[in-house]
């Protein structure tokens, strides 16, 4: 987004091999280290995360994304899980993985699936069959 013009790399910091600490209520005492995290300069906490998970079950992903969109009660607003299946003996190429993006639902008070899960894997044999991604509205996970 740098080398295109769309944003000033001075007004957006990566964030890689940190620990979040000092959740609210029920995670005070949890801490993470986040995929990733992409925070406005002069933010204290990431606004987006990136959950990326291969051996850890879809079910642990979705209680990360619950840490830390819950336990920042919304300070971290939008979390991007990507869960890819785990290879099978012989396997040599990924069969299965999928995008789900997750946020915090400020009247609701807790975490919302954003839209429909987006399938990385397999991908079609022409990139050009790839469906438009619809964003809608928040749902209850």
């Amino acid at each position: 987004m740098a080398n295109s013009g769309d944003i000033e790399p001075a007004g957006v910091k990566l964030l890689i091999d940190a620990t979040l600490k000092n959740f609210k209520e029920d995670y005070n005492r949890s801490a993470k280290d986040p995929d990733a995290g992409i925070y406005p300069h002069g933010k204290k906490w990431p606004t987006m995360a990136l959950e990326a998970g291969y051996s850890e079950s879809y079910e642990v992903l979705i209680d990360y994304t619950d840490l830390v969109l819950q336990g920042t009660q919304g300070r971290i607003g939008l979390v991007i899980v990507v869960k890819i299946e785990p290879l099978a003996p012989g396997e040599t190429e990924i069969q299965n993985g999928f995008v789900q993006v997750y946020e915090y639902d400020q009247m609701l008070n807790r975490s919302v699936k954003r839209g429909r899960r987006k399938r990385l894997y397999p991908p079609p044999s022409n990139r050009s069959q790839l469906p438009e991604i619809h964003m809608e509205p928040s749902s209850p996970k």
